[in-house]
């Protein structure tokens, strides 16, 4: 059988007595291995990537937040416009209207008789 020497560190996470509690050991954190680190790595390059996605779509959303302002105001131009139009052709509408009244009477006018039929001319007396 070999002897272990007592000074030689085991190759695994080595056990550390909590001072509060001197019978419960806790596993001591173990070196860093190049796994942890390309963990940390490929997490950090995560949420870099992901903060960068968070800020490209905010200012996408902000872009489109004013866009969205601008057709609002177009649309209320338009809207704006077309009430206008409404009202120029209610007002043409009613002249037309009128017009057609006017020409109906100037119709029945020139369909009337314009003087009555002369009488006919009475006998005079021979003298």
């Amino acid at each position: 059988m070999t002897e272990k020497n007592p000074t030689q560190a085991t190759a695994g996470p080595r056990l550390v007595h909590d001072a509060v509690s001197p019978a419960a050991p806790i596993l001591a954190p173990s070196a860093s291995s190049p796994r942890r680190w390309a963990l940390r790595v490929a997490v950090g390059a995560g949420l870099l990537i992901a903060g960068a996605v968070a800020l490209t779509e905010h200012r996408r959303a902000a872009a489109l937040e004013a866009r969205v302002a601008e057709l609002a105001v177009a649309l209320a131009d338009a809207r704006t416009e077309i009430a206008a139009r409404r009202q120029h052709l209610e007002a043409i509408r009613s002249s037309v209207a009128e017009m057609r009244d006017r020409v109906g009477a100037l119709e029945t006018l020139a369909g009337a008789d314009p003087a009555p039929a002369p009488a006919a001319p009475k006998a005079t007396p021979a003298h």
